[in-house]
């Protein structure tokens, strides 16, 4: 997954020393927050991952705020690794994922 665990295709660099695991993280913890602090996220929340990929910020969402979350995304083979991730996670009740092209 080139390093990045779930989340590959964005970071921040807080540290010259971070890696694009480091990287990826914080910019989860960064949006999170954000989005916490625009609409308060309870565990009564819906939240939609749009292009949810293997569902690293889905599984996040889902245990940092206790809601569910349904993605959508366009490849079969990312959603069942998204699904089985989810599982794994102990976040299996809460995360979904649909086929969709959008």
């Amino acid at each position: 997954m080139g390093g990045g665990g779930f989340d590959i295709h964005f970071g921040c660099f807080r540290s010259p020393t971070d890696a694009v695991y480091e990287a990826s993280k914080a910019t989860n913890e960064r949006l999170l927050t954000c989005m916490d602090w625009t609409f308060p996220v309870t565990k009564d929340s819906y939240v939609l991952d749009l292009g949810s990929g293997h569902g690293g910020i889905s599984h996040e969402v889902a245990q940092r705020f206790g809601c569910k979350v349904m993605g959508a995304n366009i490849s079969p083979e990312q959603n069942k690794m998204n699904l089985a991730e989810a599982a794994k996670l102990g976040v299996g009740d809460l995360v979904d994922v649909t086929l969709k092209n959008f």
